[in-house]
């Protein structure tokens, strides 16, 4: 059984047996591709087993002729996989732009330094590819290598950890595992807010905040 959940809200039937398995997309993509490219590369898939995440990763995708991938293409794709037993919560926009990269692995608006870069350097890049409007404080125990970064293609806002890799102009590459903390402009209370009390500027304050779960904070009196 195979249960499906995305942004719009609809009737499922679930089995308590079910594992629950989360795949994220974000509205953009950075990926070399040709013809074809897997799930696993454009998405964060977490949770379920082991056996049912590898044969979502596997999922073969085709963009179409204006290079994007849209919501229902997923979908078929995960309703044809052998993953079995699963409750599937799918997060994505209904239609993803695939781009790629002008050069290696990065970027076209934010290419760093080639040399003597500090890990906040990469923070632009990192933000960038995270499609990320607040700050981020990047934490590592080696120093930044030579090179043009090459991987990743894409970060879900909120992950703690990645992997990031370069390759110099020799062809080598090198690792540099990266922890990440992400902050954010939030709406909150100044003082005690009985029910009732209209909401005003007078009664809220924005501070920065360390994230740990994007996109449900209000970043303004507006969404408040």
């Amino acid at each position: 059984m195979l249960l499906l959940l995305f942004f719009v809200s609809i009737d499922v039937k679930i089995s308590y047996a079910a594992q629950n398995i989360k795949i994220e997309i974000p509205d953009t993509v950075y990926i070399e591709f040709n013809d074809e490219f897997t799930l696993g590369d454009i998405a964060k898939i977490s949770g379920g087993s082991r056996q049912n995440r590898k044969a979502l990763e596997n999922l073969i995708l085709y963009p179409d002729k204006k290079n994007t991938l849209t919501r229902d293409q997923v979908l078929r794709a995960i309703n044809s996989s052998e993953a079995a037993d699963a409750r599937i919560e799918l997060y994505m926009p209904a239609r993803v732009n695939l781009e790629e990269p002008e050069f290696e692995g990065n970027l076209t608006e934010t290419r760093e330094p080639e040399k003597n870069r500090s890990l906040q350097d990469l923070a632009p890049y990192i933000k960038n590819l995270a499609s990320w409007q607040g700050d981020i404080e990047i934490n590592a125990n080696s120093p930044v290598p030579d090179g043009k970064i090459i991987d990743p293609t894409s970060i879900i806002a909120g992950t703690q950890g990645v992997t990031l890799r370069f390759k110099d102009e020799d062809g080598r590459v090198k690792s540099l595992p990266v922890r990440l903390t992400w902050f954010q402009n939030v709406v909150i209370a100044s003082r005690n807010i009985n029910k009732g009390d209209k909401l005003t500027s007078g009664n809220l304050i924005t501070r920065r905040i360390k994230i740990t779960k994007p996109g449900i904070y209000a970043s303004n009196l507006n969404e408040v």
